[in-house]
């Protein structure tokens, strides 16, 4: 049985690790603004150009977040969290050694997949290893990391823009992708996705990693209950309870 006092610690820590998801996206999204001149006299671009390499972030973003559904059903949110730790250093590197517009371009689409990713999958695993009492509290860590990376990105420009050093404005990113990475081996799996996928034994280890104790089974439970009505889809909405007759009134 897990005190109430590791459990307290337990639960903020790992959501603060899965917050350098946001942490991340706020960061990758930010950093290129103190690069733009530099990226301009490097590759020796038109503005037009300048502004797709830019732009094409959001782009991979687009397609990342349109993905990011599947990639967590599919192989977990714990997995999917080291993937994009791995691809948010990968990436940030290969930015920073670009040797033209082409390459920088092909690095800021895969650093948007990524940030689409993180942008669903970080808050999702937030919520659901924290306890209903405080879960809303450790979701907005999410939040409060995409504004702090903002902040850094911001001040990494202004530490290398003396220095015209443009690349180390990229490179730096793999400092946290690897503390998101690293972090997340060590972090239990979504006992929700568990629970979905048929594990219920790992759901209750992962449970009593997070020092649930005495709460773990009343959380299955409840799991359990949820993924029922779930998989009612969308014939749920034609129950008693949510059917409208007359003048919009519900037989509820």
């Amino acid at each position: 049985m897990q005190t109430g006092g590791r459990a307290r610690a337990i639960v903020p820590i790992t959501a603060g690790v899965a917050a350098v998801g946001g942490f991340l996206f706020g960061y990758n999204t930010s950093v290129i603004s103190g690069a733009m001149l530099f990226l301009r006299t490097d590759f020796h671009i038109s503005d037009a150009q300048l502004e797709f390499a830019v732009g094409i972030l959001l782009a991979g973003a687009l397609v990342g977040s349109a993905l990011a559904g599947y990639i967590a059903d599919r192989w977990g949110r714990r997995t999917a969290l080291m993937v994009i730790g791995l691809g948010f250093g990968l990436f940030a590197i290969l930015s920073g050694l670009s040797i033209g517009l082409v390459s920088f371009s092909l690095a800021r689409f895969l650093i948007g997949a990524c940030v689409g990713v993180a942008s669903l999958v970080t808050p999702l695993y937030i919520a659901e290893i924290a306890p209903a009492r405080v879960r809303g509290t450790l979701v907005s860590y999410n939040q409060l990391a995409i504004t702090v990376g903002i902040g850094v990105a911001y001040y990494v420009d202004y530490i290398f823009t003396p220095t015209g050093n443009w690349r180390w404005m990229f490179i730096s990113a793999v400092l946290p992708a690897i503390v998101l990475l690293v972090g997340m081996i060590f972090l239990p799996e979504s006992p929700r996705w568990l629970m979905r996928n048929g594990f219920r034994v790992r759901a209750f280890e992962s449970l009593h990693c997070l020092a649930r104790g005495d709460e773990a089974e009343a959380e299955l439970s409840e799991a359990d209950q949820v993924l029922q009505e779930e998989q009612e889809g969308l014939g749920i909405l034609f129950k008693p309870g949510f059917r409208l007759t007359g003048c919009g009134k519900s037989t509820f």
